[in-house]
This record gives C-alpha cells, structure tokens and sequence, in this order.
C-alpha cells in the first residue's frame, strides 16, 4: 500500500498473534468485528494468500510473530469490470446482428444479376428445346407416313416437301443458336 492508500481505500484488517486477535474495521462501516473475522476464517480455510472473498480482495502476509489478513473493498473496481464487460458483450451482439443483416441484404443485391442470369438461362433451354422438338417431331411423324406406305404417291410428295422445310427449319434455328 502506498502512504495515500489508507485515505482512499476501504478496507480492514484482521491480525493474529500468538496472543491475541485484532480486527482494525476503522475505515470500512459496512463489516463488522464479528463478520472481519468470519472472512478471515474463510481465507484461512481456503489456504490461499491471495484472492477475493465476496467483494473483498485479499492478502496474507505472514510475519514473523503474527499473521496480518488485509481486506480491500473491490465494489467499485468490480462493479467497473462488469459494466465494462456487459457494455462490451452488448457492443458485440449489436456489430454482429448489423453485420449480418448489412451482408444479407447486399448479397440479395450483388446476387439479384446471377439469379436474373440463371433465370434468363432456363428459360432459353426450355425455349429452344422446344422449338428444336416442333420440327423433329414433323419430321419423325411425315418420315413413319412415308416409311409404313400409308401415304399416297401426292401425299408423299406433300410430305417430302414438309420435311425439306422442317429440316431448313431445324438448321436455321442451330445456327442462331450456335451464333447466340
């Protein structure tokens, strides 16, 4: 302790001599002798020089005649360290929630472009597909005509004709698609 330390700090004492046991509880109102010493047989059990006993830090020091026992009020500190502490936990959640939600809501726009992109995709092969199966279909259905002798000589012409058109079909629609 410095020279200053008594003016400024609550504390007391409890010493034990061979002799007697003195409880100095002159700068602190809220203990007692009775609770002085209850807190010193505390410490004692504990078996540790140093550490804290409710709101009290303390220290052993062991002299050569006696054993002094020094209680420090750390209310101020405490309650200090906690608000800190609480403060800080607070501070963090609340970063942490605004960060979240700040890259939950520029993801949605940054990705707004690839999920249009992707919809835009699926959409031309469906399209495509389907405008590659109409002419492919005409042609399967007149080449079966043809081929199981159903049709007649003007109907084959007829559809002849139909799948040279739905063949030139086809082949432009290849070659936009190849030039997209």
């Amino acid at each position: 302790m410095t020279r200053e330390e008594p003016y400024q700090t609550r504390y007391f004492t409890v010493t034990i001599s061979s002799k007697e046991t003195k409880v100095n509880v002159d700068q602190v109102s809220a203990v007692q002798d009775d609770t002085a010493k209850a807190y010193m047989e505390i410490v004692k059990k504990s078996g540790s020089d140093t550490g804290f006993v409710d709101i009290y830090r303390y220290r052993v020091v062991k002299q050569t005649d006696a054993v002094l026992y020094v209680f420090v009020d750390c209310e101020q500190s405490l309650s200090t360290y906690e608000n800190t502490l609480l403060t800080s936990a607070g501070m963090s959640v609340a970063g942490f929630c605004i960060v979240f939600l700040l890259v939950c809501i520029f993801s949605r726009i940054i990705f707004k472009p690839v999920r249009e992109s992707y919809q835009k995709q699926k959409q031309f092969i469906t399209d495509a597909s389907h405008e590659l199966k109409t002419p492919l279909t005409s042609i399967s259905g007149y080449a079966e005509l043809i081929e199981t002798g159903m049709a007649s000589e003007q109907d084959t012409v007829r559809f002849a004709h139909g799948i040279h058109n739905s063949a030139n079909r086809l082949l432009t629609l290849i070659n936009d698609i190849i030039r997209l």
